[in-house]
Protein backbone atom coordinates (compact mmCIF):
# COMPACT_ATOMS: atom_id res chain seq x y z
CA UNK A 1 0.00 0.00 0.00
CA UNK A 2 1.69 3.46 -0.46
CA UNK A 3 1.65 5.23 2.36
CA UNK A 4 -0.31 8.63 2.31
CA UNK A 5 1.83 11.73 1.68
CA UNK A 6 2.90 14.01 4.52
CA UNK A 7 2.71 17.65 4.35
CA UNK A 8 6.50 17.80 4.58
CA UNK A 9 6.24 16.37 0.91
CA UNK A 10 3.25 18.37 -0.55
CA UNK A 11 4.82 21.13 0.81
CA UNK A 12 7.86 20.90 -1.38
CA UNK A 13 6.24 19.49 -4.59
CA UNK A 14 4.05 23.06 -4.39
CA UNK A 15 6.97 25.57 -3.29
CA UNK A 16 8.53 23.66 -6.56
CA UNK A 17 5.65 24.01 -8.47
CA UNK A 18 5.35 27.46 -7.49
CA UNK A 19 8.77 28.52 -8.24
CA UNK A 20 8.49 26.94 -11.55
CA UNK A 21 5.03 29.44 -12.21
CA UNK A 22 7.34 32.45 -11.53
CA UNK A 23 9.62 31.77 -14.61
CA UNK A 24 6.79 32.75 -17.02
CA UNK A 25 5.38 34.82 -14.56
CA UNK A 26 8.47 37.41 -14.36
CA UNK A 27 8.82 36.45 -18.57
CA UNK A 28 5.50 38.37 -18.97
CA UNK A 29 6.76 40.97 -16.98
CA UNK A 30 10.08 41.87 -19.18
CA UNK A 31 8.61 40.91 -22.88
CA UNK A 32 5.81 41.31 -24.13
CA UNK A 33 6.58 37.58 -26.39
CA UNK A 34 4.91 35.69 -23.27
CA UNK A 35 1.27 36.02 -23.17
CA UNK A 36 -0.54 33.75 -20.63
CA UNK A 37 -3.98 34.21 -18.90
CA UNK A 38 -5.30 32.67 -15.49
CA UNK A 39 -5.84 29.36 -17.40
CA UNK A 40 -2.71 28.78 -18.73
CA UNK A 41 -0.94 29.12 -15.34
CA UNK A 42 -3.84 26.84 -13.43
CA UNK A 43 -3.04 23.96 -16.48
CA UNK A 44 0.78 24.29 -16.33
CA UNK A 45 0.56 24.18 -12.17
CA UNK A 46 -1.99 21.43 -12.29
CA UNK A 47 0.47 19.45 -14.83
CA UNK A 48 3.62 19.92 -12.71
CA UNK A 49 1.79 19.26 -9.59
CA UNK A 50 0.47 16.25 -10.40
CA UNK A 51 3.80 15.29 -12.28
CA UNK A 52 5.26 15.80 -8.32
CA UNK A 53 3.07 13.45 -7.05
CA UNK A 54 3.63 11.09 -9.41
CA UNK A 55 7.46 11.47 -8.63
CA UNK A 56 6.60 10.89 -5.20
CA UNK A 57 4.55 7.70 -5.76
CA UNK A 58 6.79 6.17 -7.75
CA UNK A 59 10.13 6.76 -5.45
CA UNK A 60 7.37 4.99 -2.64
CA UNK A 61 6.37 2.52 -4.85
CA UNK A 62 8.90 1.20 -6.72
CA UNK A 63 12.37 -0.15 -4.81
CA UNK A 64 15.21 -0.68 -7.43
CA UNK A 65 16.54 2.29 -8.88
CA UNK A 66 17.08 1.62 -12.34
CA UNK A 67 13.41 1.12 -12.27
CA UNK A 68 13.06 3.99 -10.77
CA UNK A 69 14.49 5.64 -13.22
CA UNK A 70 13.17 4.41 -15.97
CA UNK A 71 9.59 5.66 -14.85
CA UNK A 72 10.57 8.92 -14.21
CA UNK A 73 12.17 9.11 -17.57
CA UNK A 74 8.56 7.72 -18.93
CA UNK A 75 6.79 10.71 -16.92
CA UNK A 76 9.24 13.11 -18.12
CA UNK A 77 8.74 12.29 -21.90
CA UNK A 78 4.75 12.22 -21.24
CA UNK A 79 4.59 15.42 -19.52
CA UNK A 80 6.89 16.98 -22.15
CA UNK A 81 4.33 15.54 -24.65
CA UNK A 82 1.58 16.84 -23.18
CA UNK A 83 3.19 20.45 -22.51
CA UNK A 84 4.39 20.62 -25.94
CA UNK A 85 0.82 19.51 -27.74
CA UNK A 86 -1.40 22.07 -25.25
CA UNK A 87 0.96 25.06 -26.28
CA UNK A 88 1.51 24.08 -30.09
CA UNK A 89 -0.62 21.32 -31.14
CA UNK A 90 1.93 18.84 -32.36
CA UNK A 91 -0.67 15.92 -33.12
CA UNK A 92 -3.27 18.17 -34.34
CA UNK A 93 -5.50 17.38 -31.46
CA UNK A 94 -8.92 19.23 -30.62
CA UNK A 95 -7.10 20.40 -27.16
CA UNK A 96 -4.34 21.70 -29.12
CA UNK A 97 -2.71 25.41 -28.84
CA UNK A 98 -2.29 26.30 -32.34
Amino acid sequence: MINPMNKNTLFKICFIVALLLLVPFLASLVTDEVKWELTDYLVAGSILFCAGVFVDVIHQKINKPPWRVFFIIVLVVVIILIWVELAVGIFNSPVAGN
